[in-house]
């Protein structure tokens, strides 16, 4: 054991430091089950006032990313943070903090919920209120506390890891490879994920394969990194089963198979991994791995869509479009791309812009398609920036400035 914690000697030195006598003491960290799991504790948080079912079946509910499904959350939330559950007050903290344009966004709620975090033992909320205080956004900046916070959850993580926590040796790990709330130190990092791996934590699996096929800690080996993202495979860790998915369409560690591909990103998807559900939706409309079928194709881009996934709300609009899958409709077409130019997509919002030069779908307004290509070039849209350059050189929907026109030309070619 000394050998690990080595690396760490320098941090802990500091960090040490400022602790003081009565810091909080750190839970073991949980780790969160795939979607389908996460869907049975729905029907036990009414039934019954667990803390651990409330909190589940609230983590359920955020991942439908609609605003009912949210209220739903905060108020299992609230009850299982009440009942002093460690992981329920910090996820409340994120949701009060993490999006300024937000209705919900209330940093002084942010800032209460983590400290009932911290109070509970969640390493997550005191590393979380420690960067609130560093950035010191919409709170009052203080260096000393954000660096006693961090102290707390890099020592009770490391406490609980050297007795042989499985959770907390991964999750440390990742925070050492990551340089989350501790300076970065990989090959630390991949030491305790290793002891994590040792201890049958099966989410560490995954962490292994990151490792491997990124050369964190340990040499790059995409051998190594499609054994460990298999082993999680088959104990049914979704992460693991996209990347397993990954691996046979890119060839890395295995043998290029679409076949083997598409079989993994859709029980990934089957799963509730998002990326996987985007992936099975493109291979369906490409046919890669499987049979072409649009309908297929706008099911899951559907199911995407409805769990934030904006590339699925760009493509859902192109099916509508071209009629894949769906009667074609150009007015449906134009209000999914404009869901996902709203969200923030460059490619969508230069895709509006034509939509308002053209009148496709929409009814014709130059002004707006300007306004769109300016956007979609300044979130780095090649085809934006070249139309933006033409609606400055000819004046469409502003008026003509020739110097603008060169730079967005020269911005597009670069």
């Amino acid at each position: 054991m000394k050998l690990l914690l080595k690396p760490l000697t320098l941090v802990l030195l500091i960090v040490s430091a400022v602790a003081c006598n009565h810091q909080p003491k750190v839970v073991s960290p949980i780790e969160e089950p795939n979607l389908d799991s996460l869907k049975t504790y729905v029907d036990k948080a009414y039934q019954t006032n667990n803390s651990k079912d409330q909190y589940f079946a609230a983590q359920y509910f955020l991942m439908q990313y609609t605003s009912e499904d949210t209220v739903k959350a905060i108020e299992l939330l609230l009850k299982s943070a009440e009942q002093d559950f460690p992981r329920a007050a910090t996820v409340l903290g994120n949701i009060f903090s993490e999006d300024s344009t937000n209705s919900r966004y209330n940093i002084k709620k942010a800032v209460e919920f983590y400290e009932l975090g911290v109070k509970n033992g969640c390493d997550r909320a005191m590393t979380n209120l420690a960067n609130l205080y560093i950035n010191g956004e919409n709170v009052e900046p203080n260096y000393e506390k954000a660096l006693k916070l961090r102290s707390y959850a890099t020592l009770g993580l490391l406490s609980l890891a050297e007795n042989g926590d499985a959770a907390a040796q991964r999750r440390l790990g990742c925070n050492l490879v990551d340089g989350v709330g501790v300076s970065e130190n990989q090959k630390a990092g991949f030491n305790w994920i290793k002891k994590s791996v040792e201890h049958g934590n099966v989410k560490a699996y995954y962490s292994m394969g990151i490792c491997y096929s990124k050369g964190y800690g340990v040499e790059k080996n995409s051998q190594e990194a499609f054994n460990y993202f298999k082993k999680g495979a088959e104990n049914e860790d979704a992460g693991s089963l996209y990347r397993v998915a990954i691996c046979y369409e890119s060839g890395m560690g295995v043998e290029c198979s679409e076949y083997m591909a598409f079989k993994n990103y859709k029980r990934a998807a089957e799963m509730g991994n998002t990326d996987a559900m985007f992936a099975v939706a493109l291979a369906y409309q490409k046919g890669n791995g499987t049979q072409t079928d649009y309908k297929e194709a706008f099911r899951w881009y559907t199911k995407c869509a409805d769990m934030g996934n904006v590339s699925a709300l760009n493509n859902i609009g192109a099916m509508y479009n071209d009629g894949l899958g769906v009667v074609k409709d150009k007015k449906e077409a134009f209000k999914w791309f404009f869901k996902a130019a709203n969200a923030g997509s460059a490619p969508s919002q230069r895709i509006v812009g034509v939509c308002y030069l053209t009148g496709d779908g929409v009814e014709k307004d130059l002004t707006k398609a300007f306004e769109w290509f300016k956007k979609g070039a300044e979130n780095g849209d090649k085809g934006a920036m070249h139309n933006l350059a033409v609606c400055y050189r000819v004046g469409l929907g502003t008026v003509e400035d020739e110097t603008a026109a060169r730079f967005w030309e020269k911005e597009a070619n670069n």
